[in-house]
């Protein structure tokens, strides 16, 4: 959980040691990093993305993407997922305990397709809630789909599961993978996040085509629409006028560390970066 995979981080990754990796998890030396998530017609933060980072001894700050194909060929994928979702919620629990965040605002957790082994995961993300306290409304499971779905009625069981429980489900870094259909014609997403490349390449009159195809894809099956990537105000302005709901990129801002969103709560502002090229964001409560 919490990885949103980059091909470029990915191909410098470091020689990062499995058993390392195992230690860090155990002793609870990763931290968890927030991107927000913005309501594009309001200028809202209505929720973070949750990201795991780790700061290695050697290499030093390591993103997502660095490690967590090493947590998959050692089987510690399921370990790292647990350690993410429980943060993450009880981050959330403590945020809505300190009235930082209402019932609405959401704190989206990512998984790997390959987790979505029925019952299991449920009572995993079940359980996590129990511990936690937190308000279940709240919480985003994504299944990203740069990961293989292993039974998929295993994973039809896991969607279910996790609604039943009011838990919302999102497909994550739609458009990366030819297996996209197949998951939308069988599972029941709350939320599709078009993939960033499909963003990068609306300078194009086939790119916007495609946009706009997946937009309304997503409206027209009752989706929540987030385009993942955005960065620049042109951008930003397409995709109001296509009609996505939300969205996620550097014209805001990149992940932050839980003081600094913890700051920017408190303040109920979250300042813009460049305020000629975008305007402050406010928080939904």
């Amino acid at each position: 959980m919490g990885v949103s995979l980059d091909a470029t981080a990915a191909a410098r990754s470091p020689a990062v040691d499995a058993i390392d990796l195992k230690i860090a998890i155990e002793r609870e030396e990763l931290a968890l990093a927030y991107q927000p998530i913005v309501a594009l017609d309001a200028a809202l933060v209505t929720g973070f993305e949750a990201l795991v980072r780790w700061a290695h001894p050697e290499f030093g700050p390591l993103c997502a993407s660095q490690f967590v194909p090493v947590a998959e060929r050692a089987g510690l994928l399921r370990p790292l997922d647990d350690w993410v979702l429980r943060t993450a919620c009880r981050q959330l629990k403590a945020w809505q305990d300190d009235v930082l965040v209402g019932p609405g605002f959401k704190m989206a957790v990512n998984i790997s397709g390959s987790e979505l082994d029925g019952d299991r995961l449920v009572e995993r993300v079940r359980a996590a809630i129990a511990e936690t306290g937190v308000d279940r409304r709240g919480l985003i499971i994504e299944i990203t789909e740069t990961a293989s779905i292993d039974n998929l009625d295993d994973a039809i069981d896991s969607a279910e599961g996790l609604r039943a429980l009011g838990v919302e489900l999102a497909l994550d870094d739609f458009g990366s993978r030819s297996t996209t259909f197949d998951w939308l014609r069988c599972l029941r997403f709350d939320v599709l996040k078009i993939d960033h490349d499909f963003v990068r390449d609306s300078t194009t009159d086939l790119g916007r085509a495609f946009l706009q195809a997946t937009i309304e894809l997503g409206d027209n099956l009752g989706m929540r629409v987030v385009a993942e990537g955005i960065e620049t105000p042109h951008q930003l302005a397409l995709l109001r006028a296509l009609g996505a709901d939300e969205g996620q990129g550097f014209l805001w801002s990149g992940a932050v560390d839980t003081g600094r969103a913890e700051r920017l709560l408190s303040s109920g502002i979250w300042p813009a970066p460049d305020a000629a090229r975008c305007p402050k964001l406010a928080f939904s409560r």
